[in-house]
């Protein structure tokens, strides 16, 4: 549960930030613009070392937990597993936001995608963009009142 609760903290936090800059449209440059193919590719990129990490973490914490109740606990008991509570919290927190933060790129990646597959359908007619944009919301909410929570 804190797992998913740290996921959604990140994605509520940082999503509307991450994605605010995707083809501003606003008038003003900034450096933080980017193109949407160049924002899909970083994205991407971004996703990837967040999830290998988070896996070699997990993958050293098992192995760890299977060495540790093969060998035993040597003379030093209290230390080691002291010092062994805090290497599996700090894993566990690293996982926690390397995860999340993954699921932060995930999230701006469908944001991006749901911005502009609406606007190439529409073919740029305003009236038909506004049509389809309401089609969808309404077909969306009945998703989530209909769908399994």
């Amino acid at each position: 549960s804190s797992y998913s609760a740290t996921s959604q903290v990140l994605v509520f936090l940082l999503v509307p930030r991450i994605t605010k800059y995707v083809n501003n449209s606003s008038g003003k440059s900034t450096w933080l613009a980017f193109s949407r193919k160049k924002f899909m590719s970083r994205i991407i990129l971004g996703q990837i070392p967040c999830l290998l990490f988070a896996t070699l973490l997990f993958g050293r914490e098992l192995s760890n937990d299977s060495l540790q109740s093969s060998n035993g606990i040597d003379g030093n008991g209290d230390r080691d597993e002291s010092n062994r509570q805090s290497t599996i919290l700090l894993g566990f927190v690293s996982i926690c936001l390397l995860s999340g933060f993954a699921q932060v790129l995930q999230s701006s990646y469908e944001v991006s995608i749901e911005r502009d597959w609406i606007v190439a359908m529409s073919e740029n007619d305003g009236q038909l963009l506004e049509s389809n944009n309401v089609l969808l919301n309404q077909i969306h909410l009945i998703c989530i009142i209909c769908g399994p929570s």
